[in-house]
């Protein structure tokens, strides 16, 4: 008697499969329906960047927009480009090969002598007459 509900079921299953397979065997699924709205605008994206990653230049020109300094600490803003004026985007201090340095130095003439030397403000360190950099740099 178990067996026999048993193979009625799989006979019940194997008809409606049989039916399912016979109804789609020409290989066409219908007529496509009238499309649908259109959605409305989605949320914004995240700005995308323009120009070249510096890992991919050769070269970097930095153009210096602003420099301060103030309790100790000089501060630069400056955007990079390369040779043919596109901007570099991608300079890391935690990437190792990004070796990115500054230098302030003062142009010093000798009075009567045409020989000028830059005399560099942030390796000056102090000497017999006290001069520090903060010394150096009010100078300027």
């Amino acid at each position: 008697m178990l067996n026999t509900k048993k193979s009625k079921l799989w006979l019940l299953l194997a008809a409606a499969m049989t039916m399912g397979v016979v109804g789609c065997s020409d290989g066409e699924d219908g007529k496509n329906g009238a499309d649908g709205q259109p959605g409305g605008p989605g949320s914004p994206g995240d700005p995308g960047t323009s120009g070249l990653h510096i890992d991919m230049a050769t070269e970097a020109v930095a153009n210096i927009s602003n420099a301060t300094y103030a309790d100790g600490i000089i501060t630069v803003d400056f955007d990079l480009e390369n040779k043919q004026n596109i901007g570099l985007y991608g300079l890391s201090a935690e990437n190792e090969f990004h070796d990115f340095r500054f230098s302030l130095a003062q142009l010093e003439t000798n009075e009567g002598s045409e020989l000028k030397q830059w005399i560099s403000l942030l390796n000056e360190t102090t000497n017999d007459a006290g001069t520090t950099f903060e010394q150096r740099l009010n100078n300027v």
